[in-house]
This record gives structure tokens, C-alpha cells and sequence, in this order.
């Protein structure tokens, strides 16, 4: 398909108007009706039907709409590695982050790999985790980090690494006096936590926690990223559960942070497709069970 019929195809899609597409696109509504034609003619389907409501999308509209980010992507990826050998590369990784990621062990890793494979390119895309599963279904990612293996069909999860999990309180909270702060005491006092809608991983373990406690929190908030979470604690909405490597403790924030007196942690997992593996992407990986500090549980593909 040609590529500039896709993207007239996915500003239409956006805008569902004929004039403010071709005014996105810098063209005239002649040129944009004749291209989104051709491409109907070529798939041999209506993409769009109008009606009193407008411009709409018929279902194999939102089906072709369902993959044009893919499209796009994967042809990005094709001229960053071509782009990448033209100046001396040996190759790309295409590696998708979650919610949650340790800045310390992804800094270790990725400073490992620029001294041992400088030739070798990282290309990072922060998504959410369904859409990370997708892409790497897709073959978009060579790798995932995710605070999940709720993988489906075709993926494989490994635990990559631990953070114990600490207590974010305000300045001056009287649990501050204990040097580590059991789960029943932090229980009795409101809870900011990550929305499960942005944070599901992470949430998924923090509520697998809370559930060994012996009372029913009280959820003051749920916010979508930890830095709205500490600034949510430092204004003493209520504490915060996560991991240490988050964990800052700021007196200039006004918060500081204990560790959780029972041991517990958030997983990070690696995923990957089932699919044989380039040399660069098996060698990543092997870089990322050395990290480990203990041994990992079995691999759960689905």
C-alpha cells in the first residue's frame, strides 16, 4: 500500500472531517477525497461512510485504523537500522519500558551495554503494558520491562530484578520513629496508590500486599505517576507504598522513607517473544539474568 495514502488515510480517521484533514495535511478536499478512493480501491473496501452525523468509519475503517500505528513504527525501526549501518551500527534494539522501571538497574544495564556493544543502538519506547504485549506480538520490540508476566499466548516472562518495596511518609509523620514500619501500622492510615488504569503492574502487586494485612485500607488517591504520588504524600494526603529505587527521600519535598518491616519487593519482568531471537537480543538478555541477584523462578510462557 502506498504510504502516503495511509497517512491521508490515519488524519482522516483523526480528525473525521474532510476539510480539517486537508487542512492538516496542507492540501485541498479534492486531492484527499481522490486519495482515500484510490485506497479503497485497492483493499477493495469502504474505509469511511457519510451520513447526517458526518464523516464515519466503517468497520473495515477501524480495522485498518487499529494497524497504522504498527505500520508507522515498524517503518520507522527499518530506517533507524539502515540509517544506523550507513554510519557504522551493527544493529538496533528495540526495547519497550512500563510503569514502574528501577533508574538504577536500567542505567547499569544500559551503560553495560554501550562498553560492551557500542555498535549496537537502543531505541527505548515507554508504553502501556497492553500496548507493549501487542508489540511485541507484532514483532515491533525485541524486548519488554514490565512490573507484570500476565503475558498472554506466544511470550515469555522472566524475572529481571527486585526493589524492596519502602514507606514514603511526610516530614514529621510519627511512624518515622520506627526504623522499619510494619504493614498493620501503615494500613491505619489513608493510601495514595498508582490507578490501576496507567499502573496496572505495579498496583497489581501493591493490592497482592495490602491483601496479607489484616485491615481494608483507606484510598485517600489514585494518581497515574509517582511523581504526583510523592508530591501527593508531601502534602499529607497519605503515605505511598514503592519501590526503594523511587523511594526519594527529600527534606526540600518534605518526605522521607522507611523500609516495610515484612520482606516484600516489586518484580520487574522481562519479556520477550517466543520467536528465535537475534544474536543481540539473546546476548541482552543474558546480560539481564547476570544482573540478578538470586535465581529466578521458571519461565511462564503462555
Amino acid at each position: 500500500m502506498n504510504l502516503r495514502l495511509l497517512k491521508y488515510f490515519a488524519v482522516l480517521a483523526d480528525e473525521l472531517n474532510y476539510r480539517r484533514a486537508a487542512e492538516r495535511l496542507h492540501i485541498e478536499i479534492s486531492p484527499l477525497s481522490r486519495a482515500i478512493q484510490s485506497l479503497e480501491t485497492t483493499l477493495g473496501v469502504s474505509l469511511f461512510v457519510r451520513s447526517n452525523r458526518g464523516t464515519l468509519l466503517t468497520p473495515e475503517g477501524e480495522a485498518l485504523r487499529e494497524h497504522i500505528p504498527a505500520i508507522f513504527s515498524a517503518i520507522g525501526q527499518a530506517r533507524d537500522s539502515v540509517l544506523g549501518v550507513a554510519v557504522g551500527n551493527r544493529g538496533a534494539l528495540h526495547i519497550a519500558l512500563s510503569e514502574g522501571m528501577n533508574p538504577t538497574r536500567l542505567a547499569a544495564l544500559m551503560a553495560g551495554c554501550r562498553a560492551d556493544e557500542p555498535r549496537v543502538v537502543i531505541h527505548f519506547s515507554e508504553v502501556p503494558f497492553a500496548q507493549q504485549l501487542a508489540g511485541l506480538d507484532q514483532g515491533l520490540y525485541d524486548l519488554g520491562f514490565a512490573p507484570s508476566d500476565h503475558v498472554g499466548r506466544g511470550i515469555v516472562a522472566e524475572r529481571a530484578w527486585q526493589d524492596p518495596i519502602h514507606v514514603i511518609l511526610p516530614t514529621g509523620h510519627p511512624l518515622l520513629a520506627m526504623e522499619v514500619i510494619p504493614l498493620s501500622a501503615v494500613l491505619r492510615h489513608p493510601l495514595v496508590l498508582g490507578d490501576p488504569k496507567y499502573c496496572e503492574g505495579c498496583r497489581r502487586q501493591i493490592d497482592r500486599l495490602i491483601s496479607k494485612g489484616s485491615a481494608q485500607p483507606l484510598v485517600a488517591a489514585q494518581v497515574q505517576s509517582t511523581y504526583l504520588m510523592l508530591s501527593m504524600v508531601a502534602a499529607g494526603v497519605g503515605l505511598a507504598l514503592v519501590g526503594a529505587s523511587q523511594a526519594l527521600s527529600s527534606w526540600e519535598l518534605g518526605i522521607l522513607s522507611r523500609p516495610l518491616a515484612e520482606p516484600a519487593a516489586l518484580t520487574t519482568w522481562l519479556l520477550r517473544s517466543t520467536r528465535v531471537a537475534r544474536q543481540n537480543v539473546t546476548r541482552f538478555v543474558e546480560r539481564v539474568i547476570a544482573m540478578r541477584e538470586d535465581t529466578s523462578p521458571p519461565s511462564r510462557a503462555r
